[in-house]
């Protein structure tokens, strides 16, 4: 039972780190191994992440950008940490409506953020689960109206060691508004299968082997970043950033304490809107083309 109690948990805090506005407490995993790896490792872990995404046009203009995403976060005690940057590539910036004089909107978008995450069981099937994260999501350099808040409490209740289900509240602040929201997921698992519904982030996942596992991971992300005082877009004005995305990874325990990811990723409903130092709506919304790309993942334990 506590396998899978730990790979709740392993999952609810990438949900958290990855969504600065919490819409909804879900339940979803990462690989089962997973789990196992944190009981055999219950130190330090450090994940390095990056992923590319192809040319994608805004709306419907040839101006157009790909990106370069990389992170590492490091998780020790309950806490975590996570740095994240983004790197843009534009094309034809001239036709673009958001920027004037075909100057570069920006060339990254960065996040750094703490977080909070534990359990309390009372008994074998109900489970308190609790967590928070403070970060700062800005363009070049960290400010006080830069900075978000986000937490979730929520109880979660075994119906069988294969099946549970979790209701909750989660809330969250960002410099352009906040929100107080319910939240429900479930999990199921039968065999070597593994099924996490929610809400923004679903998954499914099939385990071959001690050592190699597939899933097929869809999520809603959204993000609010802080734009340099001197922004050709908004000058200290705000982005906000949504889109979902498709990915369909391979897992490989390569070593005893060391799993490599890997995989195609599809982005789709994607869309930028544009704030004022004010918090006001500026210019309109910009609606960006769905785009591949792939992604990879290293995590060590110590």
């Amino acid at each position: 039972m506590n396998n899978f109690y730990n790979e709740w948990l392993i999952m609810k805090k990438k949900l958290l780190l990855n969504t600065l506005l919490v819409f909804l407490l879900t339940v979803s995993s990462a690989l089962a191994e997973e789990t196992s790896e944190s009981k055999k490792f219950p130190g330090v872990s450090v994940s390095v992440s990056s992923a590319y995404l192809g040319d994608a046009e805004v709306d419907g203009s040839s101006g157009s950008f790909s990106t370069v995403n990389s992170g590492v976060e490091v998780k020790a005690c309950h806490f975590s940490v996570i740095y994240e940057n983004e790197a843009y590539s534009w094309n034809n910036r001239s036709d673009l409506d958001f920027v004037k004089d075909g100057k570069t909107p920006w060339d990254t978008l960065q996040k750094l953020g703490v977080g909070y995450d534990n359990y309390y069981a009372f008994d074998e099937q109900n489970i308190l689960i609790y967590g928070a994260q403070v970060s700062s999501q800005f363009e070049d350099e960290i400010t006080g109206d830069s900075v978000s808040v986000a937490g979730l409490v929520g109880y979660n209740y075994w119906f069988t060691e294969n099946f549970n289900v979790t209701i909750g509240v989660a809330a969250a602040y960002n410099p352009i508004d906040w929100m107080v929201l319910p939240a429900v997921g479930l999990q199921y698992t039968h065999d070597k299968w593994v099924v996490n519904l929610g809400f923004p982030f679903t998954n499914v996942g099939y385990q071959f082997s001690d050592k190699f596992a597939v899933r097929a991971d869809v999520g809603l992300e959204q993000s609010v970043y802080r734009l340099s005082n001197d922004s050709d877009v908004a000058q200290e004005g705000y982005v906000r950033k949504r889109e979902a995305k498709l990915s369909l990874l391979a897992d490989w325990n390569c070593l005893e304490n060391m799993k490599i990811s890997f995989g195609p990723q599809f982005v789709f409903a994607r869309q930028m809107k544009f704030y004022t130092s004010a918090h006001n709506r500026t210019g309109s919304t910009e609606d960006i083309d769905g785009t591949w790309g792939l992604a990879a993942n290293i995590t060590m334990h110590f």
